[in-house]
Formats: C-alpha cells, sequence, structure tokens
C-alpha cells in the first residue's frame, strides 16, 4: 500500500519540477522497484489462509506498474498483469461472501478489503480494463454490506 500510495503522489504531482528532477525520481523509481521485487519474492498467498495482506500485494503489483509504467519489468517474474489482475478476482470471490461480507468477520478488515479492490476496480476501469460482471457485483455487495456496518 505504501508503494501505491507513493505511485500515486508521483503520477498526480509527475509536472512538478521537484518530481521531474533526474536524480530524485530515479530514487523513489529504485526504491518502488526494489519493493515490488520484494512484493513477487513474499507474495502471501501461502498461508494457512490467504487474506487482505494477499490482497494488497496483488493491488500493488497491478496498480503500482500503471502509474509507473518504467517498473513494468519489475513484475515480470509473474506470468502477466493479465495473471495478476485474475488472482485478484479470484480473491475477491474467495475471500468475500455472496452477501458481501469478508470472511474474515472484522469491520476494519472488511473496509481495508474493500478499499483494495475498489483501488484495482477503479484503475482498471480507467486504463480501459472491465470487470467481470459477477466481480463487480461482489465489490457492490460489498459497499452495500460495509453500509449496513
Amino acid at each position: 500500500l505504501r508503494a501505491v500510495n507513493l505511485a500515486q503522489v508521483l503520477h498526480l504531482l509527475s509536472d512538478r519540477p521537484e518530481v521531474s528532477d533526474a536524480a530524485w525520481a530515479g530514487r523513489i523509481g529504485a526504491a518502488l522497484k526494489a519493493h515490488l521485487e520484494h512484493v513477487v519474492a513474499h507474495l502471501e498467498d501461502d498461508q494457512a489462509v490467504p487474506n487482505n495482506h494477499l490482497v494488497a500485494g496483488l493491488v500493488g503489483l497491478l496498480v503500482v506498474p500503471t502509474l509507473v509504467p518504467a517498473l513494468r519489468p519489475a513484475v515480470a517474474t509473474l506470468p502477466g498483469e493479465t495473471s495478476i489482475r485474475q488472482r485478484l478476482l479470484t480473491e475477491l470471490e474467495g475471500q468475500v461472501h455472496p452477501d458481501g461480507l469478508s470472511f474474515e468477520g472484522s469491520v476494519p478488515y472488511h473496509r481495508l478489503s474493500l478499499e483494495l479492490f475498489t483501488l484495482a476496480c477503479v484503475v482498471d476501469l480507467a486504463r480501459g480494463v472491465r470487470w467481470p460482471a459477477a466481480a463487480k457485483a461482489r465489490l457492490s455487495q460489498m459497499f452495500q454490506a460495509g453500509a449496513r456496518r
């Protein structure tokens, strides 16, 4: 999430002279690259029950290279961007019950997962990538469930 936030700031402020400074941008880019490589190497999908840690990692791997295209090679060790998205959609279906509640049974974790899945969906929509109807329906159910809590 830290890398996603930093990438968003870089993207939003990319026309500012402070951000376009090559030395400064190079240091930030190197830090983001190292972070993505760490996430790729330590993706939390081997836990007893994959949870929002895995979702956060997948969202970072999807969003950061979208906002900072030069970082796409940092996630090249995975089968591809579509596979990251598909894994994320699989987790949406697996970690969220049909009624929209997170399997973790925690309101804060539900809201965190909702924010993560929403971020990935919004970034994909901005890129012209449409999520399947079932995934959008599950995300909508998450919003409704969150409103009831």
